[in-house]
């Protein structure tokens, strides 16, 4: 039979939450790392393939009509790609939550929201929260 006090309950407890707290901490750190890769990294080489097409397509456009329609079909499917990794990017880590706070990062979730499902919201926040970092994705996150 196995005994334990009270008091070594609660300091497990304590450091059960303690390591949920560090590992969502890590979690988040985490997925603004690999939205900034897919933003930056991926959103500019689909920019730079982008260019390159539409330079292409500029420049056949009037002698090769098959491959020029084919070059305008590749460039669709290039901001397709680009839209998505945005939308992937932002998803992860939405860059207004660390550039301009809780509540403009809210108002922009919604009204991306209410544009994919045409509901309209309303939202009603006090403009002076004052809420520390970890509380402010968590509140963002169940939002989202």
């Amino acid at each position: 039979m196995v005994f334990m006090n009270i008091n070594e309950i609660f300091n497990t407890d304590i450091d059960i939450k303690k390591l949920a707290k560090r590992l969502n901490n890590i979690r988040e750190d985490e997925k603004a790392r690999i939205a900034r890769q897919i933003h930056d990294e991926l959103g500019q080489i689909l920019t730079t393939l982008k260019m390159d097409l539409s330079y292409l397509a500029e420049e056949i456009q009037f002698t090769h009509k098959e491959i020029f329609e084919r070059l305008i079909r590749i460039i669709g499917l290039t901001d397709d790609a680009i839209n998505s990794a945005r939308q992937i990017s932002s998803e992860l880590r939405v860059p207004l939550l660390d550039h301009l706070g809780l509540i403009d990062a809210i108002d922009w979730q919604i009204k991306e929201f209410q544009k994919r499902n045409n509901i309209t919201c309303n939202i009603n926040i006090s403009k002076n929260l004052n809420i520390d970092k970890e509380k402010s994705i968590a509140i963002f996150r169940i939002i989202q």
